[in-house]
Formats: C-alpha cells, structure tokens, sequence
C-alpha cells in the first residue's frame, strides 16, 4: 500500500469515545461535545475539513448542521448505514 507523505504530514482528528492518546503522527484525540471541537476546528486557519468515518459520524453531523458541502463517496457495509443516512430527507442515497 502507497502511504503518501502528505498524508502523514495532515493534521488529523480522531472523534472517539474509547480512545485515551493518539499513537499516530499529527493526530489529536476529540471526546468532547461534538459541535464544540468542529466549531473549534473551523475557527484555525487551513483548508477543507474532510471526515472519513462511519453512517453515525457522518449523521451525527449532518443532525447538528455542521456540514458545509456534501462530496460522498460511498462503501456501503451494511444496509443499516443506508437507513441511518435515509433518515435525512434531502440526502439522496440510490
């Protein structure tokens, strides 16, 4: 597998509830409040936040209206991810 170097170098923020320390390079650890620590992180200077994560991240964002633009790239697991995001009308998930 092809690790990038940029990759690397992001600054990367893993939201968990069971996680104590990062043991990855430029990684913090968020187990606050959920529209606390994104509201933080829109205020430091630098790009696009993207989230790779699982149907409950994604909807538990979409529930607190902290998502700005929409660029899904799907790999369904399993049929309960499709129900958790169907539950928002206005995401199309055909």
């Amino acid at each position: 597998m092809l690790v990038l170097d940029t990759n690397i170098e992001t600054p990367k923020v893993v939201f968990t509830k069971t996680l104590q320390k990062s043991q990855w390079a430029n990684t913090d650890i968020a187990t606050g409040n959920l529209r606390e620590e994104i509201m933080k992180l829109k205020t430091q200077n630098g790009k696009d936040i993207i989230v790779y994560g699982g149907a409950s991240l994604d909807s538990s964002l979409i529930k607190e209206g902290l998502i700005d633009d929409f660029h899904l790239f799907c790999n369904w697991e399993g049929h309960d991810d499709i129900q958790r995001l169907e539950q928002y009308p206005k995401i199309h998930t055909g």
